[in-house]
């Protein structure tokens, strides 16, 4: 699996490969350091409280859709 992040015009500038099974939100950490940007844009592989309070902690906006069993749900529907 590839884990990936991508500069504004899409081009990447880290990038990670693991196990298919390795679960996404734990490259998270390794994927950040020396990254700044002002959204983070991912797949649900990574709603977990605690990249959210990551990202908030760096003024990073967070855009990640609720896994469908998150107890607490989020509305990241933002117009």
């Amino acid at each position: 699996k590839l884990d990936l992040v991508l500069d504004q015009n899409s081009r990447p500038v880290r990038t990670i490969i693991t196990a298919g099974t390795t679960a996404d939100f734990s490259q998270a950490e390794d994927l950040r350091p020396g990254i700044q940007a002002q959204y983070l844009l991912v797949d649900r592989g990574y709603d977990s409280q605690v990249i959210l309070q990551q990202a908030n902690q760096a003024e990073i906006q967070p855009v990640i859709p609720a896994k469908e069993k998150r107890k607490y749900q989020r509305n990241d529907n933002q117009d």
